[in-house]
């Protein structure tokens, strides 16, 4: 999964180097905000079906159940299928009501809609069964196929062509995951039973509230700009600086959720010392790379957006250190919302995603008619913060595991930073002297030992 990472990043920015310099601010601009709207409508569909699946397929994998699962995941895929319709509609009712009604692209990104709301189940599946390297495919395939397609589509057709391209994306990784899981799709079971399914509907329903609340936090950003700066081109500045946000958190995501079944197979064992060894390890991890993340943002965030993205867009660079500094709380945040579906807590989860996005809203009406793109960057920081602080909180009793070493991962970030700030020399060099100074104060601390520890030789 993080080989496949190291191929799909540098897609992820190599879209971004592309499209926004081929479609200038303002049109870019618009089709972010398409795109974040559209995403809200695809959590809505998704009924929480991630939880489901990593709380419960290993379970009908280590007791041998494989009809009781194949009922599972044909049930959820009618529900799926039926989702989708609904959302896709959802959208096009919103967007008609809201923006300025453009038949042809508001349909196809509605089909979109249905058709990402569909093909998320063969890889949730995927990931149930721990297969967490094909799971992750999933995502590269649509970056992959969703650039080239993006691109051609808007050259042949402008914004209704890069929102064909979208729809082009979904479809090839729909196609893709039904046939990597074939063997567990069958017509004769292709139905709704809701006596049988309702128990998991039920557990997932329960998560899915904060899934979407935080889906709402990730895409609503580009909607708060626009409605209190009534710029175009502030929605895209911040949409390109939150890319950076989504680029590191989703992939901090991605490592976390593989652990998924890993967690709810240790907390069904009853291996307590175990779960809690490894929730220290990947919030260590997590925090050494949102640190190595921040001081490249500091060095490098003006030359990378003149190289990625053009003398157009510079005003995205002084954004960039304060984007990254919102993803210094995401591990012990994410770890919390994992946690939270191996011990079947999904309370825990909608009440921190409610205060994010409630955070968010109110930092965004106060910040950005005074400081545009800027202001909801600080938002970031704080709705980031207040996430990862009550998660962790509503957590700990469940699982007292420290957070001492992330703590100290950022704390040796903060003692080595002057290397990279109080140094006026080349960018490169301040970045190099800054890894090296982390690298030893980390070695010397025990930190890196530390992680690199197995968990599994503790219990």
């Amino acid at each position: 999964m993080v080989a496949q990472r190291l191929v799909f990043v540098p897609i992820g920015f190599l879209f971004v180097a592309l499209i926004p310099r081929l479609m200038g601010p303002d049109k870019y601009g618009q089709f972010s905000l398409w795109q974040s709207i559209a995403l809200w409508f695809t959590v809505l569909g998704a009924l929480g079906t991630v939880s489901t699946m990593t709380r419960f397929v290993p379970e009908f994998a280590a007791r041998g159940d494989g009809e009781g699962l194949q009922r599972l995941v044909n049930g959820l895929l009618v529900m799926r299928c039926a989702a989708g319709a609904v959302a896709g509609g959802g959208f096009l009712a919103l967007v008609a009501y809201w923006l300025e009604w453009d038949p042809l692209p508001f349909t196809l990104l509605a089909l979109s809609v249905a058709a990402r709301n569909i093909s998320a189940l063969p890889f949730t599946l995927l990931l149930g069964l721990n297969q967490a390297g094909r799971w992750e495919f999933g995502e590269g395939l649509r970056r992959v196929v969703g650039l080239l397609a993006v691109y051609t589509g808007f050259l042949a057709g402008g914004l209704a062509g890069a929102c064909g391209g979208l729809l082009a994306a979904e479809l090839c990784v729909l196609v893709c995951g039904l046939w990597w899981t074939r063997g567990y799709f069958a017509a004769k079971l292709f139905r709704y039973d809701r006596d049988f399914l309702r128990p998991y509907l039920r557990f997932g329903a329960s998560f899915f509230v904060g899934n979407f609340l935080i889906m709402l936090f990730q895409q609503s950003g580009p909607a708060l700009v626009k409605y209190f700066s009534s710029s175009y081109a502030e929605t895209g500045y911040y949409h390109l600086a939150f890319h950076l946000y989504l680029t590191v958190t989703q992939a901090g995501w991605g490592v976390l959720s593989s652990f998924g079944p890993l967690f709810s197979s240790l907390h069904t064992e009853g291996k307590t010392a175990a779960l809690r060894a490894w929730a220290e390890r990947l919030v260590a991890v997590l925090g050494m790379a949102s640190v190595l993340g921040c001081a490249m943002a500091y060095t490098h965030g003006d030359l990378v957006v003149r190289w990625v993205v053009g003398d157009r867009y510079l005003a995205v660079a002084p954004l960039l250190p304060w984007i990254a500094a919102a993803t210094l709380p995401f591990a012990p945040g994410g770890l919390a919302r994992v946690l939270a579906v191996t011990y079947g807590l999904p309370q825990s989860s909608t009440w921190s995603a409610l205060l994010q996005l409630l955070t968010l809203a109110g930092a965004c009406a106060w910040w950005v008619p005074k400081y545009g793109s800027l202001g909801a960057s600080y938002g970031v920081i704080l709705s980031s913060s207040v996430f990862a602080a009550f998660g962790t909180w509503r957590l700990r009793e469940w699982l007292p595991y420290s957070l001492w070493p992330w703590a100290g991962s950022l704390l040796l970030g903060a003692l080595a930073s002057p290397v990279v700030w109080a140094w006026n020399g080349d960018p490169t060099l301040r970045l190099a002297g800054f890894l090296a100074v982390y690298a030893v104060a980390l070695w010397a601390t025990g930190l890196l030992r530390f992680v690199l520890t197995n968990a599994h030789t503790e219990t």
